[in-house]
């Protein structure tokens, strides 16, 4: 019984195809490739199209209404940094607001023979931050060894300079440009939001060279330079080569922006150069035509970083601390209840982030501004306001690391 019936079921089959014929079992093969390359080709349109859709935006419905959003795509780089030119902008930007400073000696016996009036005797340059008032801002140390000077533009204009105001301590001297208008003026950027590794521009004439850029990085900040009569504190340091000539010219970001004013080079070491955070030049400017000096606040403490170890002994789970190692008397810290031995752990509201933390903060709040300090004492915790005050002129030459 079972064999007949698979009998059955193989005749069957047999004569099923030979009732269509070769032919038309080709027609129906054909029909089949056919359908599956339009299947193919179908898919390959629906998924290019889905991608632009996906680009472009897409569409959600909120109730009647379809309301179409925009897909936003951030870059993770900006390109026009990673571009062969990509500080040329920059350049264009901060160039024609930098001037060229020429000092000339006064005329003077010298045995049988005279210095010659209008003798050239330093070659540096300056910044135009106010071109209402025609103020350049540079160097007060170049203008020593000269009794005037003269001032040129990178379109060859040239006017005799006036000088406003300086402060020998900070370095920093305003001068005024005689009879000059139309003049550029120079972007100031907060030197706090500038990080180390960045990109940055020298401007200056080094050895007769006018209006030259060098490029280079910031290397570090929060150092200090003192000498015993300069003390400039939270320099820039950068590896952007500075050379006789470039004092007094301009530091720039990438957006051609001034993030400090080029100052100093260290004699024994190769690619380390100076620059004054705009921070405190811009306080300094503004200290100086008011009062006609500058004034660098000041709370009275020394205090040093608390290691992990340390930290960890005393109880304190923040990453970072300060240790209030002295406090001045008299001072603003001493006045507002700061004792040796607190611990700061937190500068208005922020935790500590480094051992320049402090530093920053009483410079930007300025001569009379306030910042709060968290202090850790005896297992708890304080909030304390200090008041800030202005530096004792005994402590600018002092080397100590009262702040």
């Amino acid at each position: 019984m079972d064999e007949r019936k698979e009998q059955s079921i193989n005749v069957g089959s047999g004569s099923y195809f030979s009732s269509i014929g070769v032919k038309g079992a080709l027609a129906f093969w054909l029909c089949g490739v056919i359908c599956g390359a339009l299947f193919v080709l179908f898919g390959a349109w629906l998924n290019e199209r889905l991608q632009l859709l996906h680009r472009k935006g897409h569409t959600e419905v909120k109730g009647t209404q379809a309301v179409e959003k925009q897909v936003i795509y951030v870059p993770s780089y900006d390109p026009k940094m990673h571009s062969a030119n990509f500080l040329v902008e920059a350049v264009k930007r901060i160039v024609p607001a930098v001037v060229c400073i020429r000092g000339y000696a006064s005329l003077r016996p010298f045995g049988i023979f005279r210095e010659l009036e209008g003798t050239l005797t330093e070659l540096a340059s300056g910044v135009i931050f106010d071109n209402k008032n025609g103020y350049i801002v540079t160097n007060q140390h170049v203008l020593e060894g000269s009794s005037r000077w003269s001032a040129q533009l990178i379109d060859g204009r040239q006017f005799k300079l006036q000088k406003v105001a300086e402060d020998k301590r900070a370095d920093i001297a305003v001068l005024k440009l005689v009879g000059a208008s139309s003049l550029p003026k120079a972007t100031f950027r907060s030197s706090k939001d500038v990080e180390v590794g960045s990109w940055v521009i020298a401007v200056g004439n080094p050895y007769g060279k006018t209006h030259t850029v060098t490029v280079g990085v910031v290397s570090a900040k929060g150092r200090d330079i003192r000498d015993g009569v300069r003390f400039i504190p939270d320099v820039i340091q950068t590896d952007a080569p500075i050379n006789p000539g470039n004092s007094g010219g301009p530091l720039c970001d990438v957006a051609g922006r001034v993030i400090g004013i080029n100052t100093a080079i260290n004699p024994q070491e190769w690619g380390i150069g100076y620059a004054i955070a705009s921070d405190f030049v811009l306080q300094a400017i503004e200290s100086m035509l008011r009062r006609g000096g500058v004034s660098r606040p000041w709370i009275g403490v020394e205090y040093v970083m608390l290691s992990e170890d340390e930290r960890r002994q005393l109880g304190i789970k923040h990453e970072r601390a300060l240790l209030v190692k002295r406090v001045q008397v008299n001072s603003s810290a001493h006045k507002a209840g700061i004792m040796s031995g607190d611990i700061i752990v937190a500068i208005d509201g922020k935790e500590v982030e480094d051992l320049q933390h402090l530093r920053r903060s009483v410079s930007s709040a300025g001569v009379g501004g306030e910042i709060k300090l968290r202090i850790f004492r005896g297992g708890r915790y304080l909030d304390i306001t200090v008041k800030i005050r202005a530096m004792p002129l005994e402590r600018i030459s002092d080397e100590s690391s009262w702040r």
